[in-house]
């Protein structure tokens, strides 16, 4: 596999999905959302890319 096909590269629509809806909750600047958020969302970008790598999630 080259590092294009890794999933940190790989535009996934479950992350997007996922982006928006955080966007939707608390704001459109990731920058300006509370620590605790950033932690959360970043936990479940992690959990999403290991669903996608066992071919769970597009």
């Amino acid at each position: 596999m080259t590092a294009d096909g890794l999933p940190v590269r790989t535009e996934m629509r479950a992350q997007v999905e996922l982006t928006m809806r955080f966007m939707d909750e608390h704001g459109d600047d990731p920058h300006d959302w509370p620590q605790a958020v950033v932690f959360r969302y970043a936990a479940e970008v992690a959990a999403l890319r290991e669903r996608w790598l066992r071919g769970e999630v597009r």
